[in-house]
């Protein structure tokens, strides 16, 4: 019984365990018509009993789903696995998972985020759910849009999820938060900058976050605003928001793969870097991340995992051939201002054929690895950092030919899910490495010693020593040397300028 109503749900047996999984539970009303880019309002009470057992629908996006439930603006719902639901238990320890997907794609029915083998092997409960995404969840700076209605989505599901998880058998005051790339982000967001969702959650995890990128303000996000009126044809109207509330939805969709908003996003560097992002509006998301860290901010247990190739995605579509020179130059003029030459010769000293690897390397270095192992270092709390460094045989991503060989961005979760079995991948080194990620997983969200199936530990991190976790075939303990990131530290990270 949840407080809107009876759910009834379906079970499954995994690793020999029973397990109850409820699919596709509302935790919101939909977000079509006048209820478009506006907070999301909590789900009404049902008569009789809701059928649990398929994911809802997925929030609109431009991106082939035609293998996951249909798209729709009422999408806003929560997916529950749990091992128990017997009277009298002791409550379980609770694991959510955010997805990723650029803040412009995703869903929780993608299939290798199945929570069921974490739930049946550590005795946990896992949720995941689904919030609104691109221009529908995050348009800002237009007429009364404040933007953030996707992570206001995040935050509603996270009070669902406090309210009623105990009915799951959770326990709501043994939450951890889980997401990669832009889920990550959102975690990030959730621990540092958004206050409303400090008790909502006690530990985290962040698995790939481009931390070194900025948020927009509200000023930037309303430039990225009006070029998306141009693309949507509602600029010139007297009420652009009304004008866009009676656009379908294959329209606003439509209007995200704009010419006229690509162009758009070059005006304020790293800030666009992604179009339909979190605003910082100094209401719902007060600061930047790394800013509340430094002064102190930074207090729950959080895990902080990045791969060694998290780059290759977002390069990959910059040119078929070699990147040149000029290209090369360019980017860093227009991503970093008057530091780009510096960079740019830092990372490429002499004149090469290609500047692809070293463009890779900067943004591994500053999106990626650099960003989170500054903020690892103003923590107040125990943090354990990883890279992921094996590069799976089968790959997230095989239509990209650089990510054979490597470990990609999002090549992990498979891993961490222990979904392997869905990628084609039966090989026993990768099998048990995909064990030991999830035990150590498992064991931090029930709080227990992190020493993962054989018995390695894994040290906190320290400022002073560095101790990472290289999840690879085997595991081991290292300290990585970066020389870049005291370079890259100088300059800073989450620049507005």
């Amino acid at each position: 019984m949840t407080g809107a109503g009876e759910v009834c749900g379906k079970t499954v047996n995994v690793e020999g365990r029973t397990l109850s999984v409820f699919l596709g539970i509302p935790y919101a009303e939909s977000t079509a018509g006048e209820r478009r880019w506006k907070p999301p309002v909590p789900k009404a009470p049902w008569p009789g009993r809701l059928q649990a057992t398929r994911f809802g629908n997925i929030c609109p996006q431009n991106l082939d789903t035609s293998a996951l439930p249909p798209q729709s603006e009422d999408c806003l719902s929560v997916n529950v696995w749990t091992p128990d639901l017997q009277p009298q238990s002791e409550s379980l320890p609770v694991l959510v998972y955010i997805y990723g997907g650029a803040f412009e794609t995703g869903a929780s029915a993608v299939p290798i985020y199945d929570g069921a083998y974490l739930a049946a092997r550590h005795g946990v409960v896992v949720v995941s759910f689904n919030y609104r995404v691109g221009a529908l969840g995050f348009l800002a700076g237009i007429g009364d849009l404040q933007g953030n209605y996707g992570f206001l989505d995040q935050q509603l599901a996270l009070r669902w999820i406090n309210q009623n998880i105990g009915a799951f058998g959770g326990n709501p005051n043994r939450v951890t938060l889980m997401g990669e790339s832009a889920g990550a982000a959102s975690v990030g967001l959730h621990l540092l900058s958004a206050p409303a969702s400090q008790p909502l959650f006690q530990q985290a995890v962040m698995l790939s976050n481009p931390l070194g990128l900025p948020y927009k303000n509200l000023g930037q996000a309303r430039r990225v605003g009006l070029a998306y009126l141009n693309a949507t044809n509602c600029r010139l109207v007297r009420d652009p928001v009304a004008c866009l509330r009676q656009r379908p939805v294959e329209a606003i969709l439509k209007g995200e793969e704009s010419r006229l908003l690509s162009l758009s996003v070059l005006s304020e560097g790293l800030a666009n870097f992604l179009t339909w992002s979190p605003v910082v509006d100094g209401s719902v998301i007060q600061q930047q991340p790394l800013e509340v860290a430094r002064e102190g901010g930074f207090t729950k247990p959080t895990v902080i995992g990045t791969n060694t190739d998290e780059s290759i995605l977002f390069i990959v579509g910059l040119s078929k051939g070699p990147v040149s020179l000029l290209a090369y130059s360019a980017l860093f003029n227009i991503l970093m201002g008057d530091v780009g030459p510096t960079i740019a010769n830092r990372y490429a000293p002499r004149l090469l054929r290609d500047y692809r690897e070293p463009l890779e390397a900067f943004v591994n270095d500053y999106l990626f690895y650099c960003p989170n192992l500054a903020l690892a270092r103003n923590a107040r709390a125990p943090v354990y950092t990883f890279r992921f460094t094996h590069a799976p045989s089968v790959s997230l991503w095989p239509g990209v030919e650089r990510c054979k060989g490597r470990a990609c961005h999002g090549d992990e979760l498979p891993f961490i899910f222990n979904t392997l079995r869905l990628r084609g991948i039966t090989n026993p080194g990768e099998q048990t490495l995909a064990r030991e990620m999830s035990e150590y997983l498992g064991q931090f969200v029930k709080g227990q010693p992190l020493r993962g199936v054989g018995g390695l530990a894994w040290p906190a991190f320290t400022p002073n020593s560095n101790p990472h976790l290289r999840f690879d075939i085997p595991t081991q303990v290292f300290q990585p040397q970066n020389p870049n990131c005291a370079f890259l530290d100088e300059i800073g990270y989450q620049r507005t300028d």
